[in-house]
């Protein structure tokens, strides 16, 4: 029968993989409306999850937690320290400057 109809993965399986390529897409959109994506850019984690919160929770969407936010973006962009602060490089929130040194907000990072 399987040869036929082919392996049929379990429910579980297919709600999981989906929920994965639907984070996946609305991450991308994020990047595209909140993002610039320059070899020159760097910005905190805290920068970068505060854009994605702000944006998701406007956009109707989950913002999820930071720690699966940071997981998503480490499969995109090299994640390094700048003065002791980590963040990403590649990846700059729009209106942001783009510079190299860290930015906070409210003073944490």
């Amino acid at each position: 029968m399987w040869q036929r109809q082919g392996l049929q993965p379990p429910a579980a399986v297919v709600a999981a993989t989906d929920e994965y390529l639907s984070s996946e897409d609305t991450l991308s959109t994020w990047l595209e409306d909140r993002c610039e994506l320059t070899a020159e850019a760097w910005t905190s984690r805290t920068d970068l999850f505060w854009s994605w919160s702000s944006w998701a929770n406007g956009a109707g969407e989950k913002a999820g937690t930071r720690h699966d936010f940071l997981d998503a973006l480490r499969g995109r962009f090299a994640e390094s320290g700048n003065n002791g602060v980590r963040g990403f490089r590649g990846v700059g929130v729009k209106g942001a400057g783009l510079s190299p040194l860290p930015r906070t907000v409210g003073g944490a990072t």
